[in-house]
């Protein structure tokens, strides 16, 4: 079962995909700010980090920068409304996102 972080600011969006995340079988954690996951990430020890906040972009890349830098294995989905604008991320997957996109996204890399 793969360890997902889960960065998510809205905390009835934290709670919805993390639910169905659990559902479709993963080990979700969480994180409510970037600040948080950059903390935890590496007693964490997640495989896959949904970054889903609330940041500017430069915030967002400077905060995945961080994330490889502590855990370089780490693969990232970057869950946005803008489909120009990269953080740097493993994938970036655009708003409205489902639970069966995140997993589909999540199950192909641990193929």
């Amino acid at each position: 079962m793969a360890r997902i972080l889960l960065i998510e600011n809205d905390v009835p969006r934290l709670r919805l995909m993390g639910w169905g995340l659990i559902e479709e079988g993963f080990d979700v954690v969480v994180a409510r700010s970037a600040d948080e996951a950059i903390g935890r990430i590496e007693s964490l020890g997640p495989a896959v980090i949904i970054f889903n906040t609330t940041l500017d972009v430069e915030s967002k890349r400077a905060c995945v920068l961080e994330l490889r830098r502590k855990s370089p294995d780490v693969r990232i989905i970057d869950v946005s409304d803008d489909p120009d604008v990269s953080a740097g991320a493993d994938a970036l997957l655009i708003e409205p996102v489902t639970i069966a996109d995140l997993a589909k996204q999540i199950h192909a890399w641990m193929a």
